[in-house]
Protein backbone atom coordinates (compact mmCIF):
# COMPACT_ATOMS: atom_id res chain seq x y z
CA UNK A 1 0.00 0.00 0.00
CA UNK A 2 0.95 3.16 -1.29
CA UNK A 3 0.43 6.67 0.81
CA UNK A 4 -1.54 9.32 -0.99
CA UNK A 5 0.57 11.88 -2.87
CA UNK A 6 -0.79 15.35 -4.02
CA UNK A 7 -4.18 14.56 -5.43
CA UNK A 8 -3.74 11.04 -6.14
CA UNK A 9 -5.65 8.70 -3.63
CA UNK A 10 -4.31 6.16 -1.75
CA UNK A 11 -3.75 2.81 -3.77
CA UNK A 12 -3.47 -0.46 -2.34
CA UNK A 13 -1.28 -3.07 -4.88
CA UNK A 14 -1.01 -7.11 -4.68
CA UNK A 15 2.80 -7.82 -5.23
CA UNK A 16 5.14 -10.93 -5.25
CA UNK A 17 8.25 -11.03 -3.06
CA UNK A 18 10.60 -13.06 -0.74
CA UNK A 19 10.55 -10.36 1.77
CA UNK A 20 8.62 -11.66 4.00
CA UNK A 21 10.66 -15.00 4.17
CA UNK A 22 13.22 -13.12 5.09
CA UNK A 23 12.73 -11.22 8.06
CA UNK A 24 11.67 -14.60 9.35
CA UNK A 25 15.10 -14.98 9.74
CA UNK A 26 15.88 -15.73 13.49
CA UNK A 27 17.36 -12.44 15.32
CA UNK A 28 20.73 -13.85 15.52
CA UNK A 29 21.41 -14.34 12.21
CA UNK A 30 21.46 -11.00 11.74
CA UNK A 31 24.25 -10.47 14.00
CA UNK A 32 27.93 -9.62 13.38
CA UNK A 33 29.61 -12.68 13.87
CA UNK A 34 33.11 -11.10 14.29
CA UNK A 35 33.60 -9.94 18.15
CA UNK A 36 35.75 -7.13 16.68
CA UNK A 37 35.01 -5.33 12.78
CA UNK A 38 37.59 -3.29 12.40
CA UNK A 39 40.31 -2.89 9.44
CA UNK A 40 44.42 -3.89 10.98
CA UNK A 41 45.32 -0.78 9.10
CA UNK A 42 43.45 1.65 11.34
CA UNK A 43 43.89 0.05 14.56
CA UNK A 44 46.96 2.02 16.33
CA UNK A 45 47.00 1.04 20.10
CA UNK A 46 46.46 -1.74 22.09
CA UNK A 47 46.12 -2.17 25.44
CA UNK A 48 46.08 -5.43 27.38
CA UNK A 49 45.17 -5.24 30.94
CA UNK A 50 45.53 -8.17 33.57
CA UNK A 51 45.25 -8.30 36.91
CA UNK A 52 49.40 -8.76 37.67
CA UNK A 53 49.95 -5.87 34.68
CA UNK A 54 49.17 -3.99 31.50
CA UNK A 55 51.14 -4.41 28.28
CA UNK A 56 50.82 -1.47 25.46
CA UNK A 57 52.21 -1.28 21.97
CA UNK A 58 51.13 1.53 19.67
CA UNK A 59 52.04 3.30 16.05
CA UNK A 60 51.42 6.20 14.32
CA UNK A 61 49.69 4.68 11.66
CA UNK A 62 49.95 1.48 9.49
CA UNK A 63 53.36 3.02 7.58
CA UNK A 64 54.85 2.95 11.03
CA UNK A 65 56.82 0.53 12.84
CA UNK A 66 54.65 -0.88 16.05
CA UNK A 67 56.48 -0.01 19.40
CA UNK A 68 56.00 -1.43 22.88
CA UNK A 69 55.23 1.18 25.25
CA UNK A 70 54.48 -0.59 28.40
CA UNK A 71 55.79 -1.91 30.84
CA UNK A 72 59.10 -0.94 28.76
CA UNK A 73 59.34 1.22 26.03
CA UNK A 74 61.34 -0.88 22.78
CA UNK A 75 60.89 -2.01 19.86
CA UNK A 76 57.91 -4.61 19.44
CA UNK A 77 57.64 -7.15 16.57
CA UNK A 78 55.68 -6.70 13.57
CA UNK A 79 55.20 -10.50 12.60
CA UNK A 80 54.22 -11.14 16.70
CA UNK A 81 51.79 -7.79 16.24
CA UNK A 82 50.03 -9.62 13.15
CA UNK A 83 49.90 -12.61 15.00
CA UNK A 84 47.73 -10.84 18.05
CA UNK A 85 45.92 -8.51 15.43
CA UNK A 86 44.65 -11.44 13.36
CA UNK A 87 43.96 -13.37 17.06
CA UNK A 88 41.61 -10.32 18.07
CA UNK A 89 39.99 -9.74 14.69
CA UNK A 90 39.27 -13.26 14.23
CA UNK A 91 37.33 -14.41 17.54
CA UNK A 92 34.03 -15.74 16.34
CA UNK A 93 30.70 -15.54 18.28
CA UNK A 94 28.95 -18.84 18.44
CA UNK A 95 25.99 -17.28 20.81
CA UNK A 96 24.62 -13.78 22.42
CA UNK A 97 22.79 -12.97 25.10
CA UNK A 98 21.34 -9.92 25.42
CA UNK A 99 21.31 -9.08 29.55
CA UNK A 100 18.38 -6.81 31.10
CA UNK A 101 19.13 -3.11 31.31
CA UNK A 102 20.39 -2.61 35.37
CA UNK A 103 17.03 -0.79 37.05
CA UNK A 104 19.47 1.80 38.83
CA UNK A 105 21.71 4.21 37.15
CA UNK A 106 24.31 4.35 39.65
CA UNK A 107 27.77 3.93 38.76
CA UNK A 108 28.68 0.37 40.69
CA UNK A 109 31.58 0.65 43.11
CA UNK A 110 34.98 -0.29 41.08
CA UNK A 111 35.71 -3.66 41.64
CA UNK A 112 39.45 -5.27 41.83
CA UNK A 113 40.94 -6.69 38.55
CA UNK A 114 39.64 -10.21 38.50
CA UNK A 115 42.74 -12.90 37.94
CA UNK A 116 40.83 -14.42 35.14
CA UNK A 117 40.00 -11.58 32.71
CA UNK A 118 41.86 -10.04 29.82
CA UNK A 119 40.29 -6.46 29.54
CA UNK A 120 42.18 -5.34 25.53
CA UNK A 121 41.38 -1.36 24.69
CA UNK A 122 41.88 -1.37 20.55
CA UNK A 123 42.37 2.48 19.27
CA UNK A 124 41.80 2.66 15.67
CA UNK A 125 41.65 5.50 13.50
CA UNK A 126 37.69 6.99 13.04
CA UNK A 127 37.18 5.55 16.55
CA UNK A 128 35.27 8.38 18.83
CA UNK A 129 36.49 6.43 21.62
CA UNK A 130 38.26 3.44 22.69
CA UNK A 131 36.38 0.02 22.56
CA UNK A 132 37.00 -2.76 25.63
CA UNK A 133 37.07 -5.89 25.30
CA UNK A 134 36.67 -8.36 28.03
CA UNK A 135 37.57 -11.83 27.76
CA UNK A 136 37.33 -14.73 29.99
CA UNK A 137 40.34 -16.61 30.93
CA UNK A 138 39.65 -20.03 29.65
CA UNK A 139 40.35 -23.05 31.86
CA UNK A 140 42.11 -25.33 30.02
CA UNK A 141 45.64 -25.52 28.33
CA UNK A 142 44.87 -25.29 24.90
CA UNK A 143 41.30 -23.26 24.71
CA UNK A 144 39.08 -22.56 21.77
CA UNK A 145 36.39 -21.02 23.30
CA UNK A 146 35.12 -18.46 26.06
CA UNK A 147 33.33 -15.60 26.69
CA UNK A 148 33.56 -12.24 26.16
CA UNK A 149 32.14 -8.05 26.55
CA UNK A 150 32.61 -5.32 24.68
CA UNK A 151 31.86 -1.77 25.25
CA UNK A 152 30.39 -1.17 21.78
CA UNK A 153 28.22 -4.13 21.91
CA UNK A 154 25.45 -5.57 24.73
CA UNK A 155 25.42 -8.43 24.42
CA UNK A 156 27.38 -11.17 26.10
CA UNK A 157 28.83 -13.27 23.81
CA UNK A 158 30.69 -17.04 23.68
CA UNK A 159 33.20 -16.72 21.20
CA UNK A 160 35.53 -19.21 19.33
CA UNK A 161 38.98 -19.12 17.85
CA UNK A 162 42.00 -21.63 17.81
CA UNK A 163 44.53 -19.12 18.47
CA UNK A 164 42.43 -18.03 21.72
CA UNK A 165 45.61 -18.82 24.01
CA UNK A 166 47.55 -16.27 21.84
CA UNK A 167 45.76 -13.27 23.71
CA UNK A 168 47.87 -14.27 26.91
CA UNK A 169 51.04 -13.71 27.08
CA UNK A 170 54.26 -11.97 28.28
CA UNK A 171 55.80 -8.73 27.52
CA UNK A 172 59.00 -10.27 25.94
CA UNK A 173 56.70 -11.90 23.64
CA UNK A 174 55.98 -8.91 22.26
CA UNK A 175 59.18 -7.44 21.63
CA UNK A 176 60.96 -7.63 18.26
CA UNK A 177 63.05 -10.34 18.18
CA UNK A 178 65.34 -8.98 14.60
CA UNK A 179 68.51 -7.55 16.24
CA UNK A 180 68.63 -4.94 13.25
CA UNK A 181 65.61 -3.76 10.60
CA UNK A 182 67.73 -1.53 8.27
CA UNK A 183 66.32 -0.46 5.06
CA UNK A 184 69.71 -0.91 2.99
CA UNK A 185 68.26 0.97 0.41
CA UNK A 186 68.49 3.98 2.76
CA UNK A 187 72.09 3.61 3.66
CA UNK A 188 74.66 6.11 3.84
CA UNK A 189 77.39 5.51 5.89
CA UNK A 190 79.30 2.94 7.92
CA UNK A 191 81.81 2.66 10.55
CA UNK A 192 83.40 -0.01 12.10
CA UNK A 193 85.30 0.24 15.20
CA UNK A 194 87.48 -2.73 16.51
CA UNK A 195 90.18 -4.13 18.97
CA UNK A 196 92.23 -5.51 16.54
CA UNK A 197 92.29 -3.50 13.38
CA UNK A 198 92.15 0.06 12.20
CA UNK A 199 88.74 1.70 11.52
CA UNK A 200 86.44 0.93 8.82
CA UNK A 201 84.86 3.76 6.97
CA UNK A 202 82.35 3.34 4.30
CA UNK A 203 79.79 5.71 2.29
CA UNK A 204 77.48 6.01 -0.46
CA UNK A 205 78.43 8.42 -2.95
CA UNK A 206 76.07 8.56 -5.92
CA UNK A 207 75.45 5.10 -5.76
CA UNK A 208 78.44 3.71 -5.76
CA UNK A 209 79.78 2.52 -2.32
CA UNK A 210 83.58 4.04 -1.18
CA UNK A 211 85.90 2.93 1.00
CA UNK A 212 88.80 4.82 2.93
CA UNK A 213 92.16 3.18 2.37
CA UNK A 214 95.08 5.14 3.90
CA UNK A 215 93.14 8.82 3.91
CA UNK A 216 91.75 7.81 -0.02
CA UNK A 217 88.58 6.84 -0.91
CA UNK A 218 88.78 3.60 -3.10
CA UNK A 219 85.70 1.66 -4.78
CA UNK A 220 84.53 -0.71 -1.91
CA UNK A 221 82.30 -3.70 -2.02
CA UNK A 222 78.57 -2.92 -2.48
CA UNK A 223 77.84 -6.11 -2.56
CA UNK A 224 79.37 -7.17 1.08
CA UNK A 225 77.79 -4.24 2.85
CA UNK A 226 74.02 -5.05 1.33
CA UNK A 227 74.49 -8.40 2.49
CA UNK A 228 76.33 -7.78 5.34
CA UNK A 229 72.75 -6.17 6.48
CA UNK A 230 70.39 -8.47 5.23
CA UNK A 231 72.22 -11.16 7.32
CA UNK A 232 72.31 -8.42 10.42
CA UNK A 233 68.59 -8.36 9.27
CA UNK A 234 67.47 -11.72 9.60
CA UNK A 235 69.52 -12.37 12.86
CA UNK A 236 67.68 -13.48 15.59
CA UNK A 237 68.04 -12.22 19.38
CA UNK A 238 68.66 -15.87 21.37
CA UNK A 239 67.65 -14.12 24.82
CA UNK A 240 66.53 -10.53 26.29
CA UNK A 241 69.34 -10.73 28.83
CA UNK A 242 68.74 -7.31 30.99
CA UNK A 243 66.82 -4.56 30.26
CA UNK A 244 69.26 -2.41 32.76
CA UNK A 245 72.64 -1.20 31.55
CA UNK A 246 73.74 -0.68 34.92
CA UNK A 247 76.55 -2.99 34.61
CA UNK A 248 77.81 -3.58 31.38
CA UNK A 249 81.32 -6.04 32.68
CA UNK A 250 79.47 -9.17 31.96
CA UNK A 251 78.91 -8.93 29.31
CA UNK A 252 82.40 -7.54 27.61
CA UNK A 253 79.77 -4.39 26.81
CA UNK A 254 82.08 -1.77 28.85
CA UNK A 255 84.79 -2.42 26.24
CA UNK A 256 83.25 -3.80 22.98
CA UNK A 257 85.37 -6.02 21.07
CA UNK A 258 83.40 -4.42 17.93
CA UNK A 259 81.42 -1.05 17.26
CA UNK A 260 79.03 -0.84 13.82
CA UNK A 261 77.76 2.82 13.26
CA UNK A 262 75.67 3.14 10.22
CA UNK A 263 73.68 6.41 8.92
CA UNK A 264 70.14 5.40 6.86
CA UNK A 265 68.83 8.46 4.99
CA UNK A 266 65.23 8.56 4.49
CA UNK A 267 63.54 9.72 1.11
CA UNK A 268 61.67 12.83 2.82
CA UNK A 269 62.89 12.96 6.27
CA UNK A 270 65.91 13.17 8.29
CA UNK A 271 68.76 11.16 8.53
CA UNK A 272 69.09 8.26 10.96
CA UNK A 273 72.07 7.49 13.04
CA UNK A 274 72.48 3.54 14.98
CA UNK A 275 75.29 2.29 17.13
CA UNK A 276 75.41 -1.28 18.28
CA UNK A 277 78.05 -2.58 20.30
CA UNK A 278 79.04 -6.54 20.44
CA UNK A 279 81.22 -7.85 23.37
CA UNK A 280 81.29 -11.34 24.89
CA UNK A 281 81.53 -13.28 28.23
CA UNK A 282 85.03 -13.73 29.89
CA UNK A 283 85.38 -17.16 28.61
CA UNK A 284 84.24 -16.08 25.09
CA UNK A 285 81.23 -18.52 25.10
CA UNK A 286 78.51 -15.64 25.10
CA UNK A 287 78.09 -12.82 22.50
CA UNK A 288 76.21 -9.73 23.52
CA UNK A 289 74.79 -6.43 21.58
CA UNK A 290 73.63 -3.18 23.27
CA UNK A 291 72.24 -0.04 21.78
CA UNK A 292 74.16 3.02 22.51
CA UNK A 293 70.99 4.77 22.51
CA UNK A 294 68.84 1.79 24.64
CA UNK A 295 69.85 0.17 28.23
CA UNK A 296 68.54 -3.45 26.68
CA UNK A 297 71.44 -6.08 26.46
CA UNK A 298 70.67 -8.83 23.73
CA UNK A 299 71.96 -12.30 23.60
CA UNK A 300 73.50 -13.01 20.05
CA UNK A 301 74.85 -15.98 17.59
CA UNK A 302 77.90 -15.37 17.46
CA UNK A 303 77.41 -16.83 13.51
CA UNK A 304 77.00 -12.77 12.66
CA UNK A 305 80.06 -12.21 13.35
CA UNK A 306 81.68 -13.16 9.71
CA UNK A 307 79.25 -11.03 8.35
CA UNK A 308 81.21 -8.11 9.85
CA UNK A 309 84.90 -8.65 9.03
CA UNK A 310 86.68 -5.75 11.53
CA UNK A 311 89.03 -5.98 8.21
CA UNK A 312 89.11 -2.96 6.50
CA UNK A 313 90.66 -5.32 3.04
CA UNK A 314 87.36 -7.26 3.31
CA UNK A 315 85.66 -4.31 2.64
CA UNK A 316 87.43 -3.28 -0.52
CA UNK A 317 86.00 -3.56 -3.97
CA UNK A 318 86.40 -6.83 -5.79
CA UNK A 319 87.24 -5.14 -9.34
CA UNK A 320 90.99 -5.48 -9.68
CA UNK A 321 91.45 -4.26 -13.11
CA UNK A 322 88.91 -2.17 -15.48
CA UNK A 323 89.62 -0.94 -19.09
CA UNK A 324 88.26 0.24 -22.10
CA UNK A 325 89.28 -1.72 -25.23
CA UNK A 326 89.50 1.37 -27.09
CA UNK A 327 92.74 2.07 -24.75
CA UNK A 328 94.29 -1.22 -24.98
CA UNK A 329 97.50 -1.55 -27.14
CA UNK A 330 99.39 -4.86 -25.78
CA UNK A 331 98.53 -7.94 -23.87
CA UNK A 332 101.75 -10.13 -22.88
CA UNK A 333 100.99 -13.54 -20.97
CA UNK A 334 103.68 -15.37 -19.75
CA UNK A 335 103.40 -18.56 -17.95
CA UNK A 336 106.25 -20.00 -15.46
CA UNK A 337 109.35 -20.55 -17.92
CA UNK A 338 107.44 -20.55 -20.91
CA UNK A 339 108.45 -18.23 -23.69
CA UNK A 340 105.66 -15.30 -23.51
CA UNK A 341 103.01 -14.56 -25.98
CA UNK A 342 102.65 -11.29 -27.28
CA UNK A 343 99.45 -9.81 -28.45
CA UNK A 344 99.40 -6.71 -29.87
CA UNK A 345 95.99 -4.20 -30.89
CA UNK A 346 95.24 -1.64 -32.43
CA UNK A 347 92.23 0.63 -31.29
CA UNK A 348 92.02 2.22 -34.55
CA UNK A 349 91.12 -0.32 -36.81
CA UNK A 350 90.50 -3.50 -34.12
CA UNK A 351 93.39 -5.45 -35.96
CA UNK A 352 95.28 -8.02 -33.71
CA UNK A 353 98.64 -9.12 -33.78
CA UNK A 354 100.45 -12.14 -32.54
CA UNK A 355 104.26 -12.96 -31.73
CA UNK A 356 105.12 -16.12 -29.42
CA UNK A 357 108.98 -16.66 -28.71
CA UNK A 358 109.73 -13.44 -30.50
CA UNK A 359 108.48 -15.49 -33.42
CA UNK A 360 105.37 -13.54 -35.44
CA UNK A 361 102.26 -16.04 -35.55
CA UNK A 362 99.77 -13.63 -36.88
CA UNK A 363 98.05 -15.96 -39.11
CA UNK A 364 97.31 -18.24 -36.74
CA UNK A 365 95.96 -16.14 -34.56
CA UNK A 366 91.97 -16.86 -33.37
CA UNK A 367 90.78 -13.27 -33.20
CA UNK A 368 87.52 -14.83 -30.74
CA UNK A 369 89.97 -15.88 -28.16
CA UNK A 370 91.78 -12.68 -28.54
CA UNK A 371 88.47 -10.69 -27.61
CA UNK A 372 87.68 -12.92 -25.26
CA UNK A 373 90.72 -12.41 -23.17
CA UNK A 374 90.92 -8.74 -23.40
CA UNK A 375 87.40 -8.83 -22.09
CA UNK A 376 87.93 -11.23 -19.60
CA UNK A 377 91.36 -8.99 -18.38
CA UNK A 378 89.63 -5.52 -18.90
CA UNK A 379 86.68 -6.35 -16.45
CA UNK A 380 89.36 -8.86 -13.71
CA UNK A 381 87.35 -9.37 -10.45
CA UNK A 382 88.96 -10.80 -7.31
CA UNK A 383 87.86 -13.57 -5.70
CA UNK A 384 88.10 -12.04 -2.15
CA UNK A 385 91.26 -10.16 -0.46
CA UNK A 386 94.16 -12.45 1.28
CA UNK A 387 94.92 -11.04 5.18
CA UNK A 388 98.20 -13.31 4.87
CA UNK A 389 100.26 -10.47 3.65
CA UNK A 390 103.63 -11.63 4.03
CA UNK A 391 103.23 -15.22 3.16
CA UNK A 392 101.41 -13.95 -0.23
CA UNK A 393 103.87 -11.79 -1.24
CA UNK A 394 106.85 -14.02 -1.03
CA UNK A 395 105.01 -16.34 -3.26
CA UNK A 396 104.73 -13.65 -5.57
CA UNK A 397 108.38 -12.74 -5.64
CA UNK A 398 108.18 -15.80 -8.34
CA UNK A 399 104.75 -15.95 -9.94
CA UNK A 400 103.73 -18.93 -12.00
CA UNK A 401 101.61 -16.34 -14.25
CA UNK A 402 102.07 -13.06 -15.03
CA UNK A 403 100.22 -10.71 -17.67
CA UNK A 404 101.19 -7.18 -18.77
CA UNK A 405 98.75 -4.65 -19.93
CA UNK A 406 100.11 -1.69 -22.27
CA UNK A 407 97.15 1.02 -21.83
CA UNK A 408 97.30 4.21 -23.94
CA UNK A 409 95.09 7.51 -24.88
CA UNK A 410 91.61 5.63 -26.23
CA UNK A 411 91.08 5.69 -29.88
CA UNK A 412 94.29 6.19 -30.63
CA UNK A 413 97.48 3.87 -31.59
CA UNK A 414 100.50 5.92 -31.21
CA UNK A 415 101.36 8.24 -27.76
CA UNK A 416 102.31 7.17 -24.42
CA UNK A 417 101.32 4.01 -22.27
CA UNK A 418 101.07 2.75 -19.17
CA UNK A 419 101.68 -0.33 -17.94
CA UNK A 420 99.39 -2.79 -15.60
CA UNK A 421 100.65 -5.75 -14.19
CA UNK A 422 98.94 -8.83 -12.98
CA UNK A 423 101.14 -11.51 -11.28
CA UNK A 424 99.97 -14.86 -9.72
CA UNK A 425 101.07 -17.28 -7.78
CA UNK A 426 100.24 -20.83 -6.08
CA UNK A 427 98.88 -20.06 -2.42
CA UNK A 428 100.57 -24.17 -1.80
CA UNK A 429 104.27 -23.56 -2.48
CA UNK A 430 104.80 -26.40 -5.67
CA UNK A 431 101.37 -26.95 -5.60
CA UNK A 432 98.58 -26.27 -8.41
CA UNK A 433 96.21 -25.29 -5.54
CA UNK A 434 92.61 -24.32 -6.16
CA UNK A 435 93.35 -20.52 -4.82
CA UNK A 436 95.86 -18.13 -6.52
CA UNK A 437 97.45 -15.32 -4.99
CA UNK A 438 97.17 -12.34 -7.19
CA UNK A 439 98.85 -8.44 -7.26
CA UNK A 440 98.15 -5.92 -9.42
CA UNK A 441 101.32 -3.74 -10.10
CA UNK A 442 103.48 -3.46 -7.09
CA UNK A 443 100.68 -2.75 -4.69
CA UNK A 444 100.27 -3.76 -1.17
CA UNK A 445 97.18 -5.79 -1.12
CA UNK A 446 96.87 -9.11 -2.28
CA UNK A 447 93.75 -11.04 -3.65
CA UNK A 448 92.77 -14.78 -4.50
CA UNK A 449 91.49 -15.90 -7.66
CA UNK A 450 90.18 -19.07 -8.91
CA UNK A 451 93.00 -21.39 -10.69
CA UNK A 452 90.35 -22.19 -13.55
CA UNK A 453 89.93 -17.90 -14.04
CA UNK A 454 93.63 -17.80 -14.56
CA UNK A 455 93.96 -21.60 -16.73
CA UNK A 456 91.48 -19.29 -19.21
CA UNK A 457 93.88 -16.24 -19.03
CA UNK A 458 96.90 -18.91 -19.46
CA UNK A 459 94.99 -20.44 -22.70
CA UNK A 460 96.44 -20.36 -26.61
CA UNK A 461 95.06 -17.65 -28.49
CA UNK A 462 95.81 -19.63 -31.44
CA UNK A 463 93.26 -21.75 -33.95
CA UNK A 464 92.98 -25.62 -33.15
CA UNK A 465 94.68 -25.30 -29.52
Amino acid sequence: MLPPSGDEPEHAYMVRTDLLNALKVPQQDWRDMKLIHLPADLITRLTFTQADGQIEVSRKDSKSPWNLQKPIQTRAGKERINELLAALLNLDITTATVPDLPAATTQPAASPPDPDQLKVTVDALGLPQPWEITIKKPATETPTTTTAQCSHRRAHFTITSKALQQLWFEPNALRDDHLTRVDSESLTHLRIISTAFSEVEIKKDNNAWLINRLGKWEPANGERVLRSFAALNESKVREFTSDSASDLVPFGLASPFLTLSWTEQAKNGPAHESTLHLGQSADATAFYAKYEEEPFIYRINANILPDIPPDPLKWKGLNVLRFSQFALRQITVRAGAQPPTVLGYDPTTSAWTCAIAEKDVTSDLSRTKADVLAGLLSRFTAQSWSANGAEAHQALQNPALQVQVMLGEPGKNTGPTKAAVLSFAPTQPGVVSALFYGRLNEGPDVFYVAKDVLAKIAASVLNGK
